[in-house]
C-alpha cells in the first residue's frame, strides 16, 4: 500500500509509505513520507522528509532527520542530525550527534560528539569529549572527559577532567576534579577545587575552597576562603574567613577571620578582627588590631589601633600609637610611646620613650628611659640613663648613672651610683655615689657618702 515510493534491493519490508527510497537489504520502513533509507537492517516507523543510511539503524517518529551510521537509534526529533555508532537520542529539536554510544533526550539546539556522553534535557549546547554527563544546561559548553553538568546550569564552560557544576552561570572551568556549585560569573582551574556559592571569583591551584566568598583571587594549594569579598588569597594552607573584605592573604598556614583592608604575609600568623593592618613574619598573632603594622615572629598584639611592632615575640595589649622594636618587649595599656630593645616592659603609659633592656616602666608619662634594668613607676617627665636605677612617684627629674633610688621628688638631678633621694626633695643635685637626701630642697650634694 505504498504510494509513489522505489524499493530495491533484498529482504525489504515497506507498509503505508509515501514518496519514499529504500534500497538495500533487510530494512523494515512504516507509515513514513518523503523518507530515504538506504543500507541494511535499518528501521523507519512514522518519518518524514528523512534519510537514514548504514545498518541497524533505528527511526521512529522524526522530521527533518538524518540518521546515518551503525546501530544508532533516532526517536521523535526534529531538524536533527545523527552520525556514528549506537548513538541514542530522542525527543529533541535542531540536535546534532556524532560519536559513538552517546545518548541524548530532550535536546534543543543542541551538540553532541565523542564517546558515551549523556545529554538530557539541554538547550544551545555542545559536549564534546568522553563520558561525560549534562543534565538541565542553557548555553553550555563542555569539552572534555568525564565531567557532570547539571543543575540548571547556563553559560558555562567546562574544559578538562571530571570536572563538576551544578545550578552555575556564567563560569569558566578548566583543570582536573573541580567543583562547582551555585555560583556566577568565576574562573576556575586546576586540581580538586571547590567553588559554592561565590561569584566573580579567579580560582587557581590545588585543593582550595571557595564557600560564599565573591570578587576573590585564590591561588595556591589547600586554602579556604569563607564568607569574603574582594580577597586575595595566595600560598599553601591559609583559611580566610567571616566577612572579610578587600583583604590579602599570602604565605603558607596563616589563618584570619574577619579581615578588612588589610595584608597578611607569611607563615602560621592568626589574625581576628583586624582592619587597615599589615602582618608580616611568622607566628604572629593579632586580635582586634586596627590601622597597624606588625612585622617579625610570635609577636601578639591585641586590641591595639595606630601602632608599629617589629621584632621577636613582642606583646602589645589594648594601646594606641605606640611603635615596639625589638624582642620580647611587653606593652600594655599605653599611648603615644616608642619601645626599642629587648625585655622591656611598659604599663598605662603615656607619650614615653624606651630604649635599652629589661627596663620596667608603668603609670608613667612623658619619660625617657634609656639602659638596662631600670624600673620607673608613677612618674611624670622624668629622664633616667643607666642600670638598675628606680624611680618612683617622681616629676621634672634626670637620674643617669647605676642603682639609684628616686622617691617622692621633684625637678631634681641625681648623678652617679647607689644615691637615694626620697621624701619631697625638690629642686636639687646630687652627685656621686652612696649620697642620701631626704626632705631637701634646693641642695646640691656632690661626692660620696653624704646624708
Amino acid at each position: 500500500r505504498d504510494g509513489n515510493s522505489f524499493i530495491g534491493g533484498d529482504d525489504n519490508t515497506t507498509l503505508d509509505n509515501v514518496n519514499s527510497i529504500v534500497y538495500g537489504k533487510g530494512n523494515n520502513i512504516t507509515n513514513s513520507n518523503q523518507s530515504f533509507t538506504f543500507g541494511e537492517n535499518n528501521e523507519t516507523d512514522n518519518d518524514t522528509n528523512t534519510a537514514s543510511i548504514g545498518i541497524n539503524n533505528v527511526n521512529n517518529g522524526n522530521n527533518n532527520t538524518i540518521n546515518l551510521g551503525d546501530s544508532n537509534e533516532a526517536t521523535n526529533l526534529n531538524d536533527s542530525l545523527l552520525t556514528g555508532k549506537k548513538n541514542i537520542i530522542s525527543n529533541s529539536n535542531m540536535a546534532i550527534v556524532f560519536g559513538e554510544e552517546n545518548n541524548t533526550l530532550s535536546g534543543l539546539r543542541t551538540l553532541t560528539s565523542g564517546d558515551t556522553n549523556i545529554v538530557k534535557t539541554s538547550t544551545n549546547s555542545m559536549v564534546m569529549g568522553k563520558e561525560n554527563k549534562a543534565e538541565n544546561v542553557i548555553n553550555m559548553t563542555l569539552l572534555g572527559e568525564k565531567h557532570d553538568v547539571s543543575g540548571n546550569t547556563t553559560n558555562s564552560l567546562v574544559t578538562g577532567l571530571n570536572n563538576k557544576e551544578a545550578g552555575g552561570n556564567r563560569n569558566i572551568t578548566t583543570g582536573n576534579l573541580n567543583e562547582i556549585t551555585s555560583a556566577h560569573n568565576n574562573v576556575t582551574s586546576g586540581f580538586n577545587n571547590k567553588l559554592t556559592n561565590g561569584g566573580n571569583n579567579l580560582l587557581s591551584g590545588v585543593n582550595n575552597v571557595i564557600i560564599n566568598s565573591n570578587n576573590s583571587i585564590i591561588s595556591g594549594d589547600n586554602n579556604k576562603t569563607t564568607s569574603d569579598t574582594n580577597v586575595t588569597v595566595m600560598g599553601s594552607n591559609n583559611i580566610i574567613k567571616t566577612n572579610s573584605l578587600n583583604s590579602t592573604l599570602i604565605g603558607d598556614d596563616n589563618e584570619s577571620i574577619n579581615l578588612t583592608n588589610s595584608v597578611v604575609i607569611g607563615e602560621s600568623n592568626t589574625s581576628t578582627n583586624i582592619y587597615n593592618n599589615i602582618v608580616s613574619g611568622k607566628s604572629n598573632t593579632s586580635n582586634n588590631v586596627d590601622r597597624s603594622i606588625i612585622i617579625g615572629e610570635t609577636q601578639n598584639t591585641s586590641n591595639t589601633v595606630n601602632s608599629i611592632s617589629v621584632g621577636l615575640s613582642n606583646i602589645v595589649k589594648t594601646s594606641s600609637q605606640i611603635g615596639v622594636f625589638g624582642d620580647e618587649n611587653e606593652v600594655e595599656l599605653t599611648t603615644k610611646s616608642l619601645i626599642y630593645g629587648s625585655k622591656n616592659k611598659e604599663m598605662e603609659g603615656d607619650m614615653d620613650v624606651i630604649f635599652g633592656e629589661t627596663n620596667d616602666i608603668s603609670s608613667s608619662s612623658i619619660s625617657f628611659t634609656v639602659g638596662k634594668s631600670n624600673i620607673i613607676r608613677d612618674c611624670s617627665k622624668n629622664a633616667t640613663f643607666g642600670t638598675t636605677n628606680q624611680v618612683n612617684n617622681s616629676e621634672d627629674t634626670l637620674v643617669n648613672g647605676d642603682s639609684n633610688i628616686i622617691s617622692n621628688v621633684i625637678q631634681t638631678t641625681v648623678l652617679g651610683r647607689g644615691n637615694d633621694v626620697n621624701t619631697n626633695t625638690k629642686h636639687t643635685l646630687v652627685s656621686g655615689w652612696l649620697n642620701n637626701e631626704s626632705n631637701g630642697k634646693n641642695n646640691a650634694i656632690f661626692g660620696k657618702r653624704n646624708n
